[in-house]
């Protein structure tokens, strides 16, 4: 059987990731670590890639929790594009969104020993343990990035929107335009994007006061576009002249279930989405959204990720990139 890199490791007496550096040619390692990991890797016969003369073949583990999300798509289109632009070849996975399944589909990538991992949305449940995936990547030294997870966890950079601030500017749009019962109606799923829209959103409820005291609602949808119809008619009858919906395809659930039950938009409800796309701008009538740069996004991932391919850190930090409200003819006066 052909030697592994965690077998050039056990007999250097040195961690995956300091061999992989060594195997790497990576800066920072010791001159005698690197003496010691060259001598294992001669003993052993690990042939490897790079030791081949040919190019090492580099691909990263794309893990992607909604694929129907247009938002999503088109990311993962720019990243891969721009991976590919520095011979980064991308292999896509697709997951239901739960915890369960990202690790699932984080272990398969480990499995397949991909050189580096991009997962939307991710999840950091299981991140400080020592069994985890997450643990386990960063152990090989696999450099790991989130597009719109939770920051913090250990060794993994983060990119993502500022939910928090386009909750706010959607929520001072309609109070500007003189409402003050709004509905956030968001799915009924575990991402951390919306976990951070909905404290956003209570946030902003608790803290306005006097004559622009708001009344806010947080519903949560299942997956059936029956329920988000039956929401949204839910709410106008309970006297929300608001909603403001977490994704394109909540927004037109809602615009269609509201126009259906007699409801107009916007003179009887507004609307306005937290995510911008070419859909939302061709209905009728258009919808008022926050458009957030896509493609600075998932362009800013990719060359983040390739930086760290390169050898350039692999340490924790967020970068977050704002919103810009676009009105259209989903938002009136009350």
């Amino acid at each position: 059987m052909a030697s592994t890199l965690e077998d050039v490791a056990r007999y250097a007496g040195v961690s995956i990731a300091t061999a992989s550096r060594v195997f790497n040619a990576k800066p920072n390692v010791a001159e005698d670590t690197r003496l010691k990991v060259n001598a294992a890797i001669d003993h052993l016969g690990y042939a490897g890639q790079q030791r081949t003369g040919q190019e090492h073949l580099r691909v990263v583990g794309v893990v992607v929790p909604d694929v129907d999300s247009s938002v999503f798509r088109e990311a993962v289109r720019i990243l891969s594009a721009t991976l590919a632009s520095s011979g980064i070849s991308s292999v896509i996975v697709t997951v239901d969104g739960t915890p369960e399944a990202e690790r699932r589909a984080l272990d398969l990538l480990v499995e397949r020993r991909m050189s580096g991992v991009v997962v939307f949305d991710g999840d950091d449940g299981a991140g400080e343990q020592a069994a985890s995936p997450w643990a386990e990547l960063r152990e090989r030294g696999i450099p790991v990035l989130t597009i719109g997870g939770r920051e913090g966890i250990p060794h993994v950079a983060s990119v993502r929107w500022d939910d928090g601030a386009a909750v706010r500017a959607a929520a001072d749009c309609l109070v500007t335009h003189g409402h003050r019962s709004i509905a956030l109606v968001v799915g009924d799923d575990d991402r951390a994007a919306t976990e951070r829209r909905v404290e956003a959103f209570r946030d902003y409820c608790d803290q306005a006061e006097g004559p622009e005291r708001v009344t806010g609602m947080i519903e949560h949808s299942a997956t059936a576009g029956a329920d988000v119809e039956r929401l949204a008619v839910v709410l106008a009858q309970r006297g929300a002249t608001a909603v403001i919906a977490e994704t394109e395809w909540i927004a037109t659930s809602a615009l269609r279930a509201l126009r259906r039950s007699g409801h107009r938009v916007p003179q009887d409800v507004s609307l306005i989405c937290l995510e911008d796309s070419r859909m939302l701008a061709a209905v009728d009538p258009p919808v008022t959204a926050m458009r957030q740069s896509v493609e600075l996004l998932a362009r800013t991932a990719a060359l983040e990720l390739v930086r760290q391919l390169g050898g350039r850190g692999a340490q924790a930090h967020a970068l977050v990139f704002g919103s810009e409200l676009i009105l259209r003819s989903t938002v009136a006066v009350r």
